[in-house]
């Protein structure tokens, strides 16, 4: 059997079309969610967490977070044990928001130590809000754990 244009032709669109049901089926294996259920509401109050991050910039450096022997340790600054009464800790995967965790803590009972153990490999966004004055603060922290 010799080897035509015509087999040729026949092979490409087998091959093409392989690839394109493997590439539908990858894409229907993986997620889609949204970084929150209120998306949209969040978006249309943005103003409001510009003015929350304006007014923690300053406290940017204020919070420190080591690394200890499987201990994720938070130091606050004095500034913030004076006047805040509770810290809230979010740790958002941007890869798979079921390992999110959500803890909060007294001021009073520091240092913060919190076991990396509750936590699975991977990059973090740590999400630290207090409110001090009547007022929020956040900051956001990026956190590889290994």
């Amino acid at each position: 059997m010799k080897f035509h244009w015509g087999n040729a032709i026949l092979v490409f669109f087998i091959i093409f079309l392989s690839l394109c049901a493997i590439f539908i089926v990858f894409s229907l294996r993986q997620t889609n969610d949204l970084v929150t259920k209120d998306y949209y509401k969040k978006g249309a109050n943005y103003s409001k967490q510009i003015e929350i991050n304006k007014r923690s910039a300053i406290y940017q450096d204020s919070i420190e977070i080591i690394n200890i022997e499987g201990m994720l340790r938070f130091d606050l600054a004095s500034s913030i044990i004076q006047k805040a009464d509770s810290l809230h800790i979010y740790f958002f995967r941007p890869s798979d928001k079921s390992e999110d965790l959500r803890l909060s803590f007294a001021i009073n009972n520091l240092p913060i130590e919190i076991n990396q153990g509750a936590l699975i490999h991977g990059r973090y966004k740590i999400h630290l809000s207090w409110t001090m004055n009547d007022k929020l603060f956040e900051i956001t922290k990026p956190i590889d754990i290994r």
